[in-house]
């Protein structure tokens, strides 16, 4: 377990850090800048990324996003809106 400070340079020293140590998965970061950092670092030794961000652009090349994007809900409130 590493804290990133959701700051890219800490991020991608915790990337380093873990992929050094064999991990499989990476869990986090949450804000996209520090994303983007611990990616291309795991991205280098084929590790994948769950980030709690909600930055559809970061999605793909081993990066799975777990936060909501604002496009989901605001499509369903206009589906409904329009129904009803």
């Amino acid at each position: 377990r590493e804290d990133t400070s959701d700051t890219p340079v800490s991020a991608s020293r915790a990337a380093k850090k873990a992929v050094d140590q064999n991990v499989r998965l990476i869990i986090g970061p949450v804000f996209s800048e520090a994303t983007k950092a611990a990616a291309a670092v795991a991205y280098e030794r084929d590790v994948n990324v769950l980030s709690f961000s909600n930055d559809v652009s970061l999605a793909g090349s081993g990066v799975f996003l777990l936060g909501l994007s604002p496009v989901q809900p605001i499509e369903r409130m206009v589906d409904y809106a329009a129904t009803h």
